[in-house]
């Protein structure tokens, strides 16, 4: 297992579910509007080292998983649409029977917020989940 793997679990997890990445790793920025529905960007984060031996490495990283949904005309339910949708995301990437692999021992929600896309932009709703990976990596 590598810290690509967890880039690949939550990628394999969100397609899944229908949803459809956009590849820019840095920038969520650019995504076009008419691809913005149901769009989904992974931003790997900090990673922390728990424990080590001569063996394996026993590490902690960081995920975001931004998720993209339209509001259209109806903002408030474009809201309630988008928090459905990151629930079903949510309880897919956290159940142990999808997580739990040979290097992956535990994926954990930390945080989710709600938040307009832009000032400019109030129609597009972005779910913005933080997840903590539990992962062993041999050495």
């Amino acid at each position: 297992m590598s810290f690509t793997d967890v880039r690949s679990y939550f990628r394999t997890r969100m397609k899944a579910l229908g949803h459809k990445e956009w590849k820019d790793a840095l920038n969520f920025e650019n995504i076009p509007e008419s691809i913005q529905d149901r769009t989904f960007h992974i931003e790997s984060g900090t990673s922390n080292v728990n424990s080590q031996n001569q063996q394996a490495l026993d590490v902690s990283q960081d995920v975001v998983v931004r998720l993209f949904v339209k509001g259209y005309r109806d903002t408030s339910g474009g809201i309630d649409r988008a928090i459905s949708l990151a629930q079903l995301a949510i309880c897919d990437i956290v159940d142990p029977d999808n997580a739990n692999g040979d290097a992956i021992k535990n994926v954990d929600l930390v945080t989710m917020d709600v938040v307009e896309r832009s000032d400019s932009n109030d129609n597009t709703i972005v779910v913005e989940m933080n997840y903590s990976v539990r992962l062993i990596m041999n050495i």
